[in-house]
């Protein structure tokens, strides 16, 4: 492990959080000379994390290297997204304009939590 890298990421100034985390991790348990050697139990409680977390950042080391460990993972989508952009916009609008319709009473309709004038509604 370069533990010179990981400290100058821990020290930069604008690094993603998830990034440092992981740096700081490494470097906690890290059982060379240049290492603190910490016990996953103590990284955990020193950033609320859990030690299953420590785990799979300590196994995503061994088995993908350092660069991999500290980067996001990419997603691991099952298939394509069915809808989005325009198209998640306009089923949001009609089923806004769906609930307004079913839940008119007199003339005050319920949009979420709060109730309104229906005839401000149309307007």
């Amino acid at each position: 492990m370069n533990v010179p890298i990981l400290k100058r990421l821990i020290h930069k100034g604008k690094v993603a959080a998830h990034k440092r985390l992981h740096a700081e991790i490494l470097l906690k348990a890290d059982l060379s000379e240049l290492g603190e050697r910490w016990r996953d139990q103590q990284i955990g409680g020193t950033y609320g994390i859990s030690t299953r977390t420590v785990d799979r950042v300590k196994e995503r080391l061994v088995r993908e290297g350092l660069e991999s460990t500290l980067n996001r993972a990419e997603p691991t989508r099952a298939g394509k997204r069915k809808i989005g952009g325009e198209n998640e916009a306009h089923l949001v609008a009609l089923m806004v304009a769906m609930r307004l319709k079913v839940e008119v009473a007199g003339h005050y309709a319920c949009l979420g939590n709060a109730w309104w004038n229906w005839d401000m509604l149309r307007a």
